[in-house]
């Protein structure tokens, strides 16, 4: 368990303990939530809402894939700035690697789900903009008594005022989302007095813009202590070429690609 945040987290997506919740996505009705986990050896995986007391087992064979369907009704952030009951908590009895799939026909994304151990508490949130639905991002309370504050970069779809923060109180297991039909999302501070973990992404996204259909998209936020400065791209295959979106935590950030100024 980290215990100091001036420590660097573990830089591994393994873990014994996770925290995550699923983001609004097109249509409630007909929805599939999974977890999908590997692991290295046998084991045995506990999934858990601390605020409802529901729970479940699931028993995982080394070196193969194991799925479970959530209900909807306890891992689904789907109201904006209420807090809820959606945050779940999953245990394994080995290390193991986890993600959360968020499915609706024509529409799903999935999600690696990083380990306690590589959560933090201070994030700036990165998504992508689209003009089609709202833009959005989930935070998800590890413990009791935790204070968010959060810095919208836009305003919100409750009317909270773009670069004005507000503060919320969670218990361990509770949910906030956070949503704007007006805005970019990206570049939001959140900020918290205890470890959270977080979940940004898009109801149903149009890229590029002005294509027929949308997706959801979903992506786990890195804490802003696992953040870097040095990266390997390359293009997705079958494809004419890529979105690179860059965030800077500070002024005076410069950006090089290839050896040029961006």
């Amino acid at each position: 368990l980290l215990l100091s945040l001036s420590v660097f987290p573990s830089q591994t997506t393994e873990g014994t303990e996770f925290w995550v919740t699923y983001l609004n996505n097109n249509n409630e009705s007909g929805l599939i939530l999974k977890l999908i986990v590997s692991s290295r050896n046998d084991g045995n995986v506990h999934i858990e809402n601390p605020q409802t007391g529901w729970s479940a087992d699931l028993a995982v064979k080394a070196n193969t894939i194991g799925e479970f369907q959530v209900p909807v009704s306890q891992g689904y952030t789907s109201v904006g700035a209420v807090v809820e009951n959606r945050g779940l908590k999953v245990t394994s009895t080995t290390p193991i690697a986890l993600y959360a799939s968020n499915y609706y026909e024509f529409t799903y994304d999935a999600t690696i789900v990083l380990p306690i151990t590589g959560l933090g508490d201070e994030y700036v949130i990165q998504t992508f903009e689209s003009e089609v639905r709202d833009r959005e991002f989930a935070i998800v309370a590890t413990e009791d008594n935790t204070i968010v504050s959060i810095t919208p970069h836009a305003t919100t779809s409750d009317g909270r005022v773009a670069g004005k923060s507000f503060d919320i109180s969670l218990q361990e297991g509770q949910t906030y989302l956070v949503t704007s039909n007006s805005g970019e999302l990206s570049g939001s501070y959140v900020k918290s007095n205890k470890l959270i973990s977080v979940f940004a992404g898009h109801v149903c996204a149009t890229i590029p813009d002005g294509n027929a259909a949308c997706d959801h998209i979903v992506e786990q936020q890195l804490p802003t202590v696992m953040w870097g400065k040095n990266f390997a791209l390359t293009k997705t295959y079958g494809q004419t070429g890529d979105y690179i979106r860059v965030t800077a935590l500070k002024d005076n950030t410069n950006i090089v690609l290839n050896g040029s100024n961006v």
